[in-house]
Order: C-alpha cells, then sequence, then structure tokens
C-alpha cells in the first residue's frame, strides 16, 4: 500500500490515503493543548469527538521532543497519535520548529539561551525581535536534523497504519514589527548581488535593491525562508516522504511588511516558494480575512488547495460548503475545534493578542457553529463520490452569499438556473450551496437559498416531475420524502444544510 500522496482523480487533485482519495474533514487544535496526555485524553479529546471530523491538526513542539541537545522523546506525541488512531482521526502534525507565527517561542532553551549561535532578527534600530534569522545556517541545520528525527519516528510508529497523513513544515513564517533583518550580517548579504538561482529565475542581475526596490527588504527576506524551509523540509522528506505544506499569515490591503509576516508565502510569493523550495508540496492559507473566495482563487491556482486554519463563527461555517465543491479542496479546518463543544474560546477575551495577529474578535466566537459544522461534514462525507466525478467541471456549480449578492443565475446545459439568497442575519450561516447536473436531475445541496429552473429554448418551460428530500448513503441517493404542491413552488433549502434531486422535464404551450 502506497503511503499518503496527492495525485489526479478524475478532473482535480486529491489527497490519497490507504490508495482510497480522502477528504480531511478537520479541526485544528488551540497551540498548547497536545503538550500532555493526561490534558489532551481529558480536555481535548472528548470535545472534539462528537463534530464530525475525520481529521485533526496537532502540534508538535521541538523544545519538547529534544529538550537536551541531541536526545529525541516522542513519548507524548506517540501517545496522542494512539489515542486519535482508537477513535479513527486521521492526523495533520504542524512542525512548530524554528518558527511559529513569525517568532522562535518553540525553539529548546539550549537554542534560546544561546544568542552567539543562534543570533535573533534585528530591526533597523539595533533592537531584536523574537525570531532566529534564516540566515543562521547552523539553526536551520540543528532544525532539519530534529524534522528528520520526527519524520524517521513517523514512518517507524505509523507507515502501516497511515494516521499521520500530511505534515506541515513551520508556521506562519516570516518576521513582524520589521520588513527585513538588519543585523550587520544581513545588511551586508543584501547590499551582495542576488543568488544565481534567483538571478535565473527573475531574469535580472545586481544587487537586492537594483533587482526589487520597494519590494526588495521582503524579497530578501522570503529568499532566505524559502531556502530553510526547503533544507528542512528535504530533511524530512527524504526519510519519509508525505505530503508537506507551509501555512500563511496572509497580507491584508493596504498593509506594509512587517505588519503582517514579512518573507512569509503571501499571495504574490506563491510561486518564488515552489521554485526555492520543491520539497513543499502546497502553500496554504489561514484564512481570518474577509475576502474569502478571492484568496482560495490564488492559492487554489497550485493545483488543490488546503485551508488548515480559518475562523470559528458561524457566517464563515458556510465557506466549508464553497471550499469543498467550487475548489480542488483537500481539507477544511477551523482554528480551536474544541471551543465548539463548550462555546467558550480560549482566546475571545485576549484583544492585545488578537490585534496584533490583526483579526477582529468575532472570528474566535463559535456559538451556534458546532451544530452546522457537525451536519456539513457528515453530509459532505456522503456526498464524496458523486461530488468527485463532477468537481472541476460544467456539471457543477457553487455559490455564495458573502458579498450580500440577492440574486444569481446560470446556465446548465439546457437550463438558465436561479438562485435567490436568503437575507444574512447574524445569528445564522450565510447562504451558500452548489448545484450538481446528472442527466435530467438536478443535485441541489446548501443552506439559506431557494432555486427557480427556466428553459433556454423559446416557448419552453420547465417541470418538476419529482423533487426528493434525501440524503447519500455510499454514494446512493436515499429518498426520505417527496414533495409536492405548495412546496414545489420554490425549490428551497431554509436554515438547515440539505439535500434535494429535482427530476425536470421540458413542455411546450
Amino acid at each position: 500500500m502506497s503511503i499518503p500522496h496527492i495525485e489526479d482523480y478524475y478532473h482535480t487533485k486529491v489527497l490519497m490515503v490507504d490508495d482510497q482519495p480522502f477528504l480531511a474533514y478537520a479541526g485544528e487544535i488551540h497551540n498548547s493543548n497536545c503538550s500532555q496526555v493526561d490534558y489532551f485524553r481529558e480536555h481535548v479529546l472528548p470535545k472534539i469527538n462528537h463534530l464530525g471530523l475525520n481529521t485533526v491538526i496537532l502540534p508538535v513542539y521541538w523544545e519538547q521532543i529534544e529538550k537536551e541537545e541531541g536526545q529525541f522523546d516522542f513519548h507524548v506525541f506517540d501517545e496522542i497519535i494512539d489515542l486519535l488512531r482508537k477513535e479513527n482521526l486521521k492526523a495533520v502534525v504542524l512542525w512548530f520548529g524554528l518558527w511559529k507565527n513569525a517568532k522562535s517561542s518553540y525553539i529548546p532553551a539550549w537554542m534560546k539561551e544561546n544568542r552567539k549561535t543562534y543570533p535573533f532578527i534585528k530591526k533597523e534600530d539595533q533592537t531584536p525581535i523574537y525570531t532566529i534569522t534564516p540566515l543562521c545556517q547552523e539553526a536551520i541545520e540543528k532544525d532539519g536534523y530534529a524534522f528528520f528525527k520526527l519524520m524517521k519516528h513517523i514512518k517507524e510508529k505509523d507507515q502501516e497504519h497511515q494516521t499521520v497523513i500530511m505534515v506541515q513544515v513551520e508556521n506562519e513564517i516570516g518576521c513582524l514589527s520589521t520588513n527585513r533583518d538588519y543585523s550587520e550580517k544581513a545588511n551586508a548579504m543584501f547590499a551582495q548581488e542576488i543568488p544565481s538561482d534567483m538571478q535565473t529565475l527573475m531574469s535580472k542581475k545586481g544587487t537586492w535593491e537594483e533587482c526589487f526596490q520597494a519590494d526588495s527588504h521582503e524579497m530578501f527576506m522570503a529568499y532566505y525562508f524559502a531556502k530553510a524551509i526547503e533544507y528542512i523540509a528535504q530533511c524530512g522528506k527524504k526519510i519519509y516522504p508525505l505530503p508537506l505544506i507551509v501555512n500563511v499569515w496572509l497580507k491584508k490591503p493596504h498593509e506594509k511588511a512587517g505588519q503582517y509576516p514579512s518573507g512569509g508565502p503571501i499571495q504574490d510569493k506563491i510561486d518564488l516558494y515552489h521554485y526555492l523550495a520543491p520539497s513543499i508540496d502546497l502553500v496554504c492559507p489561514d484564512i481570518y480575512v474577509t475576502n474569502f473566495r478571492e484568496i482560495c482563487d490564488v492559492y487554489a491556482s497550485q493545483g488543490a488547495l488546503f485551508i488548515p486554519e480559518t475562523r470559528q463563527d458561524i457566517h464563515y461555517i458556510s465557506h466549508a460548503i464553497y471550499a469543498y465543491t467550487q475548489y480542488p479542496c483537500l481539507g477544511y479546518s477551523p482554528f480551536g475545534i474544541e471551543d465548539f463543544a463548550n462555546e467558550d474560546s480560549q482566546e475571545t477575551n485576549n484583544r492585545q493578542f488578537l490585534k496584533l495577529l490583526g483579526i477582529v474578535k468575532e472570528a474566535f466566537h463559535p456559538e451556534g457553529t458546532q451544530y452546522y459544522l457537525k451536519k456539513i461534514y457528515q453530509q459532505l462525507s456522503s456526498f464524496e463520490k458523486i461530488l468527485l466525478k463532477k468537481r472541476g467541471t460544467d456539471d457543477l456549480w457553487s455559490f455564495l452569499n458573502d458579498n450580500e449578492e440577492k440574486c444569481i443565475e446560470r446556465t446548465m446545459n439546457d437550463l438558465k438556473i436561479n438562485v435567490q439568497f436568503l437575507d444574512n442575519q447574524d445569528c445564522l450561516p450565510i447562504g451558500v450551496g452548489c448545484i450538481l447536473k446528472e442527466d435530467k436531475y438536478l443535485y441541489i445541496y446548501g443552506m439559506r437559498f431557494f432555486a427557480s429552473l427556466f428553459s433556454l429554448k423559446t416557448n419552453e418551460y420547465i417541470g418538476i416531475l419529482e423533487l426528493e428530500e434525501g440524503h447519500f448513503e455510499n454514494g446512493q441517493w436515499i429518498v426520505e420524502r417527496v414533495l409536492n404542491g405548495d412546496e414545489q413552488y420554490f425549490i428551497a433549502v431554509g436554515n438547515n444544510p440539505r439535500f434535494l434531486r429535482v427530476h425536470y422535464h421540458q413542455y411546450s404551450e
């Protein structure tokens, strides 16, 4: 049996696990909640067990597995993986190594205390920030060796079981509060000609400033962060080549480098990262911004999309339906998934933290989300077989009411379909759905909209032979009830996500 990998499947790419296509209906665990087995068993696992997940995204901390330099201890990780395996849950592992949220807070104490060998980035006024510079090859080599040991251990423990299906290298890399490292070493390197691989890629020659002008500081950092990521990723991939990803703290409009992590794989740096770090399979957006569709369009251009972090609030949960049906989405994951069970986020009251991240406090309000997340994940899972065959074709139309659009329409073969959204409300998800055409049937899925069908032929009309409410089991349509009379007047899905199947015909006067 092959190990988890990404491959073409029908019209899009999918993640293959146990040699079968696998969509990750995921949730990310809070940063510190995997540090002790008892805490995870008692305070995390019971809360995520009934959310419809098939995958959890969980961190592994460098400071924990290598407390003493050169001595590795994986017992906490092993016990957590064993717990997940018993619950039939898969895992995407987050490697919190040199960089996490543009800081070096998860490096071992022996590295934190050795400023001479492992220097921090310096701002222009020469004050340090708590981030190891990517110009420090000694630190990168230590991280690479630790990552090698982790991947070797995962292979030995898990290759047969395939509980771990993907690994994220570092977390939201870059530097905050400065656009680049201004240390003496960094200044000297910045003044040199750009490296030969950048000359080849960019068809330019000269110093960083001569080649990239206003973007020179960020390009300088992006180059060295990407090269560091490649070294670390390659160390792990050579022993166990699971799919490897990097995630990104996105740039918002009008922000300058340093207000977001400078040097990370933001929207216009994806191609640069793929060129400099070919061992990385996907660059993945952490989406807390409001322009969800725009961000997905950009990152799905890689051929696949994985969303390792996104908001908890009830409006954003609609995005799960849109992501899986519109894009070659491998997985979707709200952050702090254990909050959904008690609807009491660990992050909600930390306003200073949210301000630093540039995230509105509503992003961590999971009130009302649990019900919808579970239902959506279960319904999408049942719908997978037909969805994966049709995704990426003209027979599948997905839509999302994130721009307050009242009415949209599209033609599908011999039909014009009009979709009207219900007004957005604070306490409910926003309108979202998809329509899948197969022969004379339409499968309609989603919530908070109604659809009308029109013929594209002159003097012909559309009639409904059967309108059924139902669900899927193993890819087969199961009728729950047949709708007629008043309930056929509008093909409507309300506040609860549901499936309808429409058998239509055309008639003339």
